[in-house]
């Protein structure tokens, strides 16, 4: 059985790798195509905590497609070809939130399905302790903490203003602060 090298779109804005079910690389190509298609890709998500173990929540903007207006996780994105995962990680974190991750906790691994937009998913968690968000406001237009009986509320009575991966992510028993020692 001979592989033959992953094809390459040459100059595409946003590249992002395109995986076979075993997570192998078959191509690279743009991200939006990627989505248009329902390909599977890799991405990150990160769920950051503040001080009292409230999962700060970001309502995405108007104009970011999918799910616009909706609450999301803290940080979420696409890894660029041959970026490690943390890498992504930390990277979409600064871009999205305005914030620097110290420790970044590996919390689990969600393989590619259609409710998680076709996302491989490393799925990260970090307690914010004095950094104040500086949201990018073309992603994110606002950021609030939820403790984890009011993110329960919202699953109950306002699933309609929450993005599917949150939903899943809750769902999962994932979107849980972490463990004080953590």
């Amino acid at each position: 059985m001979t592989t033959q090298a992953p094809h390459f779109v040459p100059d595409s804005p946003d590249p992002v790798e395109v995986l076979d079910q075993e997570k192998k690389l078959l191509l690279v190509m743009p991200l939006a195509e990627v989505l248009r298609q329902a390909l599977p890709h890799r991405a990150v998500q990160v769920l950051v905590f503040d001080t009292a173990r409230r999962l700060l929540l970001a309502r995405r903007s108007r104009d970011k497609a999918p799910y616009p207006g909706k609450w999301d996780v803290s940080a979420a994105g696409p890894v660029r070809p041959g970026e490690a995962r943390r890498d992504a990680a930390v990277r979409i974190l600064e871009q999205t939130m305005g914030l620097r991750a110290d420790k970044l906790r590996l919390v689990a691994e969600i393989g590619a399905g259609p409710e998680n937009g076709h996302e491989h998913v490393s799925l990260f968690a970090t307690v914010r302790l004095a950094q104040k968000p500086r949201p990018n406001p073309e992603v994110v237009v606002e950021v609030f903490p939820y403790a984890p009986e009011e993110l329960a509320h919202l699953m109950e009575h306002f699933r309609d203003l929450l993005t599917p991966r949150l939903i899943t992510l809750w769902e999962k028993g994932l979107a849980a602060p972490p463990r004080p020692e953590d």
